[in-house]
């Protein structure tokens, strides 16, 4: 049975809660190569500080952060970095309600407005609050056709994870996403989409090894450019524990799509879904690390070109402990197969990351990135790469009542 959120239950929980603060800050130094030949930016830093505070009560659970992204480009013909930062202002609040083996029910609401950089340079922090499902991996972004722009975000979500008892587990949500550009002008180049999606998923696990899930995903966005997109995919997943370190899954299925130009004529296409992956702790060089092999092919809903693509994404990582300091090489990629706009389009991310704690709750991170684009949609198509310093630290404990 999965319980509701009650009202009253919850506010008395709350009342009753535990609260506790979570604090921090990260700064990053960048040296680029110039992004596309747009703008001449060799450099940037960054400041992203973070405030989060929590309620914990019984079965109740209630956070709220703001985590803002606040940056300087620095032009090269200028010998110091523009007086007037670069804001994208980004919130989260959730609520969440968990029972008996492991039982879960949650609302969140996302939000994000200002200035993005969107360039796979930037880090993480480049990329926008995600609008996939909750709980669904977070596909590599494509690149709008300018790499800093105006962004909003507003996303709601209400899911559910809940045992059935002891062999099945049925999750779902269901989301109402409005992103894209604030005003006209960014509009030209990421159009302002809107519209539902949800999925729904049985798991069932008749072993601890295997686990067999069944799901259902589907979306309908509407933009600013009078385009509209239309997704229904179901697919069939296995996830195996093949030892202690190694586990691997692959996945199978179908989807629906319908895109629908700005002059009314809609397009109906049948994508196949497919997908693998690997997961491995292996000995490397006497040294811990863990290893991952990925490969999906299907549907992506490309919120720039406005049109729902098939497509194939790799992903391979590998980490790994090097004299106290924590050694991270990734690489992704993505072609597109279909569409007159991104038909043979490639991107590329790669980064390496070295990461070393100087004390509790105070971290030091260096490393490059490089991506690389080419396709029919790219007017110029180079190789970028950047170097990158980071300090990060954090502070958390209990809020006195």
């Amino acid at each position: 049975m999965i319980p509701a959120f009650g009202l009253g239950a919850t506010a008395a929980a709350l009342l009753a809660a535990s609260a506790s603060y979570d604090v921090g800050v990260r700064t990053e130094l960048r040296a680029a190569s110039d992004p596309f030949g747009l703008a001449a930016l060799d450099g940037a830093q960054e400041l992203d500080p973070r405030a989060a505070v929590l309620l914990k009560g019984a079965g109740v659970r209630l956070s709220a952060v703001y985590n803002p992204r606040i940056y300087w480009l620095e032009p090269q013909q200028t010998p110091s970095p523009a007086s007037t930062p670069n804001v994208l202002h980004r919130a989260e609040v959730q609520l969440e309600r968990t029972w008996d083996r492991g039982g879960r029910l949650f609302a969140l609401e996302d939000a994000a407005y200002g200035t993005n950089d969107f360039s796979p340079l930037a880090g993480t922090g480049g990329a926008p609050t995600s609008v996939t499902g909750a709980g669904a991996p977070v596909p590599l972004s494509t690149l709008p056709r300018v790499l800093l722009a105006q962004y909003v975000l507003t996303s709601t979500t209400l899911g559910t994870q809940a045992p059935l008892g002891n062999f099945f587990r049925l999750g779902g949500s269901a989301q109402y996403v409005v992103s894209g550009g604030p005003d006209l002008v960014s509009r030209l180049d990421i159009p302002l989409q809107r519209g539902p999606r949800a999925d729904l998923s049985l798991s069932y696990a008749p072993t601890r090894q295997d686990s067999f899930t069944t799901s259902v995903e589907g979306l309908h966005s509407n933009f600013s450019s009078g385009q509209r997109a239309q997704l229904l995919q179901v697919s069939e997943s296995w996830r195996g524990q093949w030892s202690r370190v190694t586990d691997v899954g692959l996945t199978v299925g179908g989807a629906l799509v319908e895109n629908q130009g700005a002059v009314g004529v809609s397009m109906l296409d049948r994508f196949p879904v497919a997908g693998a992956s690997l997961n491995t702790q292996v000995p490397f060089y006497g040294m811990h690390s863990a290893a991952r092999l990925a490969l999906t092919f299907g549907p992506y809903l490309d919120v720039y070109a406005a049109d729902v693509y098939e497509r194939v994404e790799a992903d391979a990582s590998l980490a790994f402990d090097l004299y106290r300091w924590d050694v991270r090489v990734a690489l992704r990629g993505t072609r597109f197969l279909t569409g007159w706009q991104r038909r043979g389009e490639t991107l590329v991310v790669a980064e390496v990351t070295l990461a070393h704690v100087l004390t509790p709750g105070l971290k030091l991170e260096g490393g490059t990135r490089a991506f690389w684009q080419n396709g029919a949609a790219v007017t110029d198509a180079p190789l970028q790469g950047a170097l990158f310093l980071s300090l990060s630290g954090a502070q958390a404990g209990p809020l006195g009542r």
